[in-house]
């Protein structure tokens, strides 16, 4: 069984980054301060997603910070000329460079790229991700031996009778199928009782990664208000619990498909199942 991991535990990698955040030209300061990107803390790494695309990940080694970016997000946008000039067969080297991003510092022209691979649900979570207040992670994973990967969709810090619990979030597109499989392994719920698992098996890893994650954030001035409070809470020391019942957010539906007869079965089956874990959020 895989150990659940987050934060970043290399000072160097965190003294690094403030030194370039200080400098207000740098990609990283404004990739900081764009309110459409969600930075999200892995261990000893970092992924800054766009419309639930990871558009960047960002390391330390050698004493630098490393990034990497899948190529198919470094396309430019809006090309003239989309064709690649061939001699005897064989490509101009140069030709194909002039049509890709190569720098960080354009990193709003990858934001745009990313955008082709971006489906409807894809960008309602991160739309939804990036207007809660207080969330912390996305696109949480956990490994078991023997069955295939988990990834929940977003995980936000919430107070309940004076106690800070991590909130785990899984969230569907009104048309996905998941929501309307009558096999529960294969559909939302089986989705969400295989993360109540995950939960209590990962407990103490999930609670001491979300400590240090906390830490992290605030570090490098990732808090920004209205967030400042519980994660500086966190972050000072104060303890965390886990709500080991994770909610279900759908999306994505007009008046006329909430009140419709193909869904009000599926709708009867999730709320039973779910109660007030199930939200519904309509064209978000």
């Amino acid at each position: 069984m895989n150990k659940f991991k987050r934060g970043i535990t290399n000072q160097a990698f965190i003294n690094a980054l403030n030194k370039l955040y200080n400098d207000e030209n740098s990609f990283w300061h404004k990739m900081v301060n764009d309110k459409e990107l969600f930075i999200a803390i892995r261990k000893d790494k970092i992924n800054v997603y766009h419309n639930g695309n990871s558009i960047c990940e960002l390391h330390f080694e050698n004493s630098k910070i490393i990034g990497k970016t899948h190529y198919k997000y470094l396309l430019r946008p809006n090309l003239k000329d989309c064709y690649l000039k061939s001699i005897d067969g064989n490509f101009s080297l140069d030709s194909p460079m002039k049509k890709f991003i190569n720098s960080l510092d354009d990193y709003p022209l990858i934001k745009k790229s990313s955008l082709a691979y971006s489906g409807e649900e894809k960008t309602g979570v991160h739309s939804i991700s990036i207007k809660e207040k207080n969330v912390i992670d996305v696109e949480i994973t956990f490994s078991q031996a023997g069955r295939k990967t988990d990834r929940i969709d977003y995980l936000k810090l919430e107070e309940t009778k004076g106690n800070l619990k991590l909130v785990f979030y899984e969230a569907k597109h009104f048309t996905n199928a998941g929501n309307r499989a009558t096999n529960d392994d294969k559909n939302v719920l089986g989705q969400i009782k295989r993360y109540e698992k995950s939960l209590r098996v990962h407990e103490t890893e999930i609670i001491k990664s979300y400590k240090a994650v906390c830490k992290n954030l605030q570090e490098l001035n990732l808090i920004k208000p209205p967030n400042d409070n519980f994660i500086k809470r966190v972050a000072d020391g104060e303890n965390i619990l886990i709500d080991y019942e994770p909610k279900l957010i759908i999306f994505g539906f007009d008046q006329d498909q909430k009140d419709g007869s193909n869904w009000k079965e599926h709708h009867k089956k999730l709320k039973g199942a779910l109660d007030n874990r199930l939200i519904l959020k309509g064209n978000v």
